[in-house]
């Protein structure tokens, strides 16, 4: 579990988005506040996922670095790269892909 203090929220935290249960932090909740992302959590949604579940701190999020990559691209692979096989480069997909 991460370092958090259980802190009591504020006016400032009243109506943010707890990242585990969804549902509104309220001043006066007892609510930890990550200190990597800053995300308000309900006090009892902290102990029950064991730290922090916002998008940025959430472990399946995060990249294992320690492993090789499992597959690797390099410059002169993409160079050769057929233009066929390139998609245009828009916010949409061509006809039929």
């Amino acid at each position: 579990m991460s370092d958090a203090e259980l802190t009591t929220a504020t006016d400032f935290h009243d109506g943010s988005i707890c990242p585990a249960c969804q549902e509104a932090v309220r001043a006066g909740d007892p609510i930890h506040l990550c200190p990597s992302c800053g995300a308000s959590s309900h006090e009892s949604c902290w102990r029950r996922e064991g730290g922090c579940t916002s998008y940025f701190c959430r472990k399946e999020r995060r990249a294992d670095v320690r492993s090789a990559p499992e597959i690797t691209i390099t410059s002169e692979e993409a160079r050769n790269l057929p233009e066929a096989k390139l998609l245009p480069s828009s916010t949409t997909y061509p006809q039929g892909r």
